[in-house]
């Protein structure tokens, strides 16, 4: 397994660092560079995808979405979903801060 470190704090301490909305708007509009942006047909092709499901789940009688607390890794039925297709999620890794 390879450290990711994305602790731009600590690594890159007394610069400031744009927001990721700041750099996505610099992009466009002082270098042009469209890449990040979808074009109008791609969400008109998405919304008529998704409307029908967001439908229904609204309807009456829908079976409602399972419900799990902010921030954790989802409900367990996602993982006895993916555990029915073979996936085997390692456990045990905890990250330490090589500046600690």
């Amino acid at each position: 397994m390879a450290e990711l470190d994305l602790d731009y704090g600590a690594r890159y301490v007394g610069l400031r660092i744009p927001d990721a909305y700041q750099l996505l708007l610099a992009d466009c509009i002082l270098h042009g560079d469209r890449s990040n942006y979808v074009r109008s047909d791609f969400v008109r092709f998405a919304w008529r995808l998704f409307d029908p499901l967001l439908s229904a789940t609204e309807a009456p009688g829908a079976t409602a979405p399972i419900q799990y607390p902010a921030g954790s890794r989802g409900p367990a039925e996602g993982d006895a979903l993916v555990a029915r297709e073979g996936y085997v999620r390692s456990t045990g890794y905890v990250w330490r801060n090589p500046r600690l």
